[in-house]
């Protein structure tokens, strides 16, 4: 029957325990049953049967078969009697004799002395079974040291009477039984049973030491230690102590060990506690109860994965670090709990922690180096859980990672401006993404300085200029560049970092405005051509974008106050320069012509602007009669000139017209005159050219308009000419004209005689009897 056992690989010691706390029972878990009262199995119930047997094994006759039926006769009496406790007293002292008997070689262990043994354990009313060796003991706790070896001095237990609370019966086999754990085990057993409880009053030791195989590496035989089975599952390692009391030599000098690794690792573990090489005295242990033992590898060997050994600052360490937990034999070992933890350098690991798998690994997801660069390092530390019991002992118990976070290598550039395209001047440019980036053209997580973004040619550059990197990566999307040119770059810097955009160009915007840029205000005979003729000028505008940058490319439209004039083109784009230009040919007096962004021009006065150029002529002044402060509507007026003889080829007045100031809008006039003779008939009626007057509202110009008669006005003497104003399209608003400086109807005004247009009768005109002293008029003729 194997009740507990050890299976060794060296001379080994162990102390035997039945419960984790002194004085707690567990419950037997031994598959051999300690004893049966079936009466086909023992002859527990016939003391005739146990005559026979006692006779059977000691021999009829001989002088211990005498002792032994003396000792069990008594057994009977005491039975009979009704006296349990001597009943039991003196069922151990004769099973004390036959075991003794055994000892000294005089009978021998086999079937019929564990029968016999069974059937008085079961007489008596004891939980207690007679295993058939010569290793076995009783021991009572009157007891003082006991030290029991097996014949063989391989194995044996020590104690003492006051470790037992009853009498006992201690036997130490040899058992094919296994440990249940995963660590490296060793195939020797012995299997050490007390009867009737298999539990101690107090530690007690066992040693044994067995036939290791001489191929076993030193670092085994330096560094085993007993285990046992614990209860119905679980499983533990035993302290170690150092023996002398068994006879391990010749197999401690069969396998010594002799190798240079076997002691280099023996430096990581606790120091050898053999006294003479490994196995020279026994491995030993204590415990309270005895149980399955055997020796054991305590050691976890901790392998590293290959992790990676440097990142960027702040970034990911790739792979990130593992480790493997594993017997020195190969296997791995799970649910051992390893805590991941940052030692040096800053960053982080995640998780902090994680149990080994069916692969005995147990791996970080995540370890994120410090924002400095330098040396960082993790560890991971296993600890006490799953395949790893109280007592293992992890190689190394901490290992190390190391990584260098090293430092960023450059800026990587995603979007912003494309080489080679043109953007408009004043638009947002494209997003452009700055990566900061290390090692590997990984990104650099750990910088957060700014990124500094610059014109490295062209520019200036609006927008936001420098932008703090989050995780090392930094956008700028406002950028524009308002002055046009067809070089521009941008340099983004970090640090003593930079990169360049490819060269890109900034085209003008769209045009916002238009000046004069030569020809203006020229003076010259009726006629001449500005710009085709010798000393003078082309009439020439600039077009530029509301960045100041010139627009080629931009239609200016020019339009002259008489339509008589020649204007060369009237629609002219701007040349590359942002400029337009045009020649005019000049008619009588002031001339004015306007260039525009628009068709019609808007109230933006940015967007269009007039020339003015003085036609001058051989033709004389007839009549010069400037304007005051009176005005009369067009429409209600007429005003009349006498003759004298002259030709008129000019006239001029001054307009204004009502409603509120806006822009400058042309109207188109013209001068009808209308010639009487002394009396008043109707000579002849003669129109002059349409000319274009540009007014603005509020009545408050006095804007000069030349009108031009193809054919000359003749007058004689007392011949009268009126000149009536006459639109030549529709007109919103009062259009009036300066009457001079005397009120209609004021007959007492006095005015130079040339400026006299009617004495005090009303004149009858088409239009009605009017009175006017003084319009305000220019004549020119011969």
């Amino acid at each position: 029957m194997r009740n507990t056992f050890l299976t060794i690989s060296a001379c080994a010691v162990v102390v035997l325990s039945a419960c984790s706390e002194q004085g707690t029972t567990v419950p037997d878990t031994r598959a051999t049953p300690r004893f049966t009262t079936d009466p086909t199995s023992v002859p527990c119930t016939d003391p005739e049967l146990i005559d026979e047997l006692i006779v059977a094994y000691f021999g009829a006759g001989s002088p211990d078969a005498n002792s032994a039926l003396g000792k069990w006769d008594n057994i009977k009496r005491q039975k009979d009697a009704g006296n349990t406790a001597d009943v039991t007293a003196k069922t151990w002292s004769l099973i004390d004799f036959l075991v003794t008997k055994q000892q000294q070689n005089k009978l021998p262990a086999n079937e019929t002395s564990e029968l016999l043994g069974r059937a008085l354990f079961c007489f008596a009313g004891i939980d207690g079974t007679l295993p058939a060796t010569r290793n076995a003991w009783v021991v009572y706790p009157t007891d003082s040291v006991r030290t029991l070896v097996t014949e063989d001095g391989y194995a044996g237990v020590q104690l003492t009477g006051a470790n037992v609370d009853e009498t006992s019966l201690i036997s130490i086999v040899e058992s094919p039984d296994t440990l249940r754990t995963n660590l490296d085990t060793y195939p020797v057993v012995y299997e050490f049973s007390k009867y009737p409880s298999n539990v101690f009053t107090d530690q007690v030791t066992a040693a044994v030491c067995g036939a290791i195989d001489v191929n076993t590496s030193d670092e085994v035989l330096d560094h085993l230690v007993l285990g046992h089975n614990r209860g119905a599952a679980d499983f533990e390692l035993l302290p170690k102590v150092n023996v002398d009391f068994l006879s391990c030599a010749p197999l401690a000098s069969a396998s010594a060990p002799t190798s240079l690794g076997g002691a280099l690792l023996a430096l990581l573990l606790p120091a050898n506690l053999y006294a003479a090489g490994p196995g020279a005295s026994g491995i030993g242990g204590t415990l309270l109860e005895f149980s399955p033992v055997g020796p054991v590898d305590p050691r976890i060997t901790v392998t590293p994965n290959a992790a990676g050994t440097s990142a960027p600052i702040g970034s990911t360490v790739l792979p990130p670090p593992a480790v493997t937990l594993s017997t020195p034999n190969g296997t791995p070992l799970v649910g051992i709990p390893v805590a991941f933890a940052v030692a040096s350098g800053g960053g982080s690991i995640a998780p902090a922690g994680a149990a080994t798998g069916a692969s005995g690994t147990a791996a970080s997801t995540l370890w994120r180096v410090g924002v400095v660069a330098g040396s960082n390092s993790v560890t991971a530390t296993p600890g006490t859980g799953g395949d790893a019991v109280p007592g293992a002992v992890f190689v190394p118990a901490v290992y190390t990672f190391t990584a260098t976070a090293t430092p960023p290598t450059g800026l990587e550039i995603t979007g912003g401006p494309v080489a080679g395209t043109t953007y408009v001047a004043g638009t947002t440019l494209p997003t452009a993404t700055i990566r900061v980036v290390g090692e590997g053209n990984r990104t650099a997580e750990g910088y957060t300085g700014p990124i500094i973004a610059s014109a490295l040619q062209g520019g200036p550059l609006f927008g936001t200029a420098s932008v703090n990197a989050v995780a090392g990566v930094a956008s700028f999307g406002d950028f524009a560049i308002r002055k046009a040119g067809t070089t521009q770059q941008l340099r983004f810097t970090a640090d003593a970092l930079f990169a360049d955009t490819g060269t890109f160009a900034i085209g003008a915007a769209a045009a916002a405005s238009l000046a004069i840029d030569g020809g203006n205000g020229q003076t010259a005979l009726i006629g001449t051509v500005l710009g085709v003729a010798a000393g003078t000028t082309a009439l020439s505008v600039l077009v530029r974008d509301a960045y100041g940058n010139p627009v080629a490319g931009q239609t200016v439209y020019f339009t002259a106050s008489n339509n008589s004039a020649v204007i060369t083109p009237l629609v002219h784009p701007t040349n590359a320069a942002g400029k337009a230009s045009a020649t005019w040919q000049l008619q009588s007096g002031l001339n004015e012509m306007l260039a525009s962004l628009d068709v019609t021009p808007t109230l933006d006065e940015t967007r269009f602007t007039l020339f003015t150029a003085t036609g001058t002529t051989s033709s004389t002044p007839i009549v010069a009669c400037a304007p005051g402060n009176q005005k009369d509507p067009i429409n209600q007026f007429v005003t009349r000139v006498d003759g004298s003889n002259k030709h008129v080829t000019d006239a001029k007045f001054y307009f204004s017209i009502t409603g509120s100031a806006n822009a400058l809008t042309p109207y188109r006039l013209r001068v009808r005159a209308t010639v009487y003779d002394r009396t008043g008939v109707l000579q002849r009626t003669q129109d002059s050219d349409v000319s274009q007057v540009y007014l603005r509202g509020s009545n408050s110009e006095q804007k000069e308009a030349n009108f031009y008669f193809p054919v000359a006005i003749v007058s004689g003497q007392n011949t009268k000419v009126v000149y009536t104003i006459l639109p030549a399209q529709p007109i919103t608003g009062t259009i009036s004209f300066n009457t001079g400086s005397c009120a209609p109807g004021n007959t007492r005004c006095t005015v130079p005689i040339a400026c006299k247009a009617v004495n005090e009768a009303a004149i009858a005109t088409p239009l009605g009897a009017v009175y006017r002293m003084s319009p305000a008029i220019k004549l020119f003729g011969y």
